[in-house]
């Protein structure tokens, strides 16, 4: 598997939404350890595996294929998204004052 890999159709050539799913559910916390893995297992690096671990939670054949880990990340992406919005409405309120 290359670092090149591109989406053809409903996978990614060289690894599926069913392997990245798999993936994150053995590997739930981010270490450096788990990087490296990223890299030696898939060949892709750790910021295209969040790019396409998303794509993978919110995609059918993902949430058919390992519906538990889906929604896990969908609703940690969600959480991050809602505390880094906070962090910019508070930021913009602030200096609006």
């Amino acid at each position: 598997m290359q670092a090149g890999c591109r989406w053809s159709g409903r996978e990614l050539v060289g690894v599926t939404h069913e392997q990245i799913l798999a993936f994150e559910a053995a590997h739930p916390h981010h270490t450096p350890s788990r990087d490296e893995r990223t890299r030696r297992e898939l060949g892709i690096t750790p910021t295209r595996y969040f790019v396409l671990l998303g794509r993978a939670a919110r995609s059918a054949d993902g949430i058919a294929a390992d519906p538990l880990t889906a929604r896990r990340v969908r609703e940690r992406a969600a959480i991050l998204a809602a505390a880094r919005e906070s962090r910019v409405c508070g930021i913009r309120h602030a200096s609006h004052s």
